[in-house]
């Protein structure tokens, strides 16, 4: 596992830095509804990932983003987003990510997640621990909901009113009682952020995140010791008791 995370982080760092040297040029291809652009160096970025994986390791599975799935019944899948964040990457924003995981029969078991602007590299194996460029990762003990700072996610407009309507809800109830509340936009980055430090607790209030969004930043939080609860679209990460204290209070029950 050891090799073939040194490998994910590679590749990652590979497809950040040319989609770093695109993120004034490129073009967008098309809107693929809900406001998600593709862009050419998305299709590049993938295009050079994929190649590589399937030139190492031409047994397992894959699924990205642009190209879909290939063998994604096979016991290893790997799953990419070439560009996580593209609507802030087509404005020149530097918030967003390369996000590489590996999945054993659907639960991810190894991820990197890279942001070129800034040179962060975030990368994780089950049972080997977390690290952010090669420093190793642990979830401090946050303090209380009180005095904490929350990385959020809200819904856009394209879903139901009834899920807007309470996110808003969740949100103001949030605001109220956290000291601070901060609203990035990239899911893989809010959750390795998080499991670094940058924010005491990840929650995302309904917006349209899928699986390979999250895959990999999902193995960066839980082998930095963090827990991870997912309810439909709504997603709570970080220090456990931290977690507890926002499921408590927003009552997920119903999301």
């Amino acid at each position: 596992m050891h090799d073939t995370l040194a490998q994910a982080v590679r590749l990652v760092r590979e497809g950040g830095e040319m989609a770093r040297a695109m993120i004034r040029r490129a073009g967008v291809l098309g809107d693929k509804g809900g406001g998600d652009f593709v862009t050419d160096a998305d299709l590049k970025v993938e295009a050079h990932i994929l190649s590589a994986l399937k030139a190492a390791y031409p047994e397992h599975g894959y699924f990205s983003e642009e190209a879909g799935g290939e063998a994604t019944d096979r016991d290893f899948v790997w799953v990419l987003d070439p560009i996580d964040g593209t609507r802030h990457y087509v404005r020149g924003n530097p918030l967003y990510a390369v996000s590489l995981a590996l999945t054993r029969r659907g639960v991810p078991v190894l991820g990197a997640v890279y942001l070129p602007e800034t040179d962060q590299c975030f990368a994780a194996a089950r049972g080997e621990g977390a690290t952010l460029n090669g420093v190793r990762l642990r979830c401090a003990v946050p303090p209380p909901l009180e005095r904490a700072m929350g990385c959020l996610e809200v819904p856009s407009r394209n879903v139901p009113d009834v899920a807007r309507d309470r996110a808003a809800r969740q949100l103001l109830l949030l605001m109220g009682r956290a000291r601070r509340v901060r609203i990035l936009g990239v899911s893989s980055i809010g959750l390795c952020m998080t499991a670094a430090g940058h924010f005491d607790v990840y929650v995302n209030l309904g917006s349209n995140w899928r699986p390979h969004d999250v895959a990999a930043a999902r193995v960066v939080m839980t082998e930095a010791g963090g827990a991870y609860h997912a309810f439909g679209r709504c997603l709570v990460a970080g220090h456990s008791g931290l977690c507890t204290a926002v499921l408590e209070y927003l009552d997920f029950e119903e999301a």
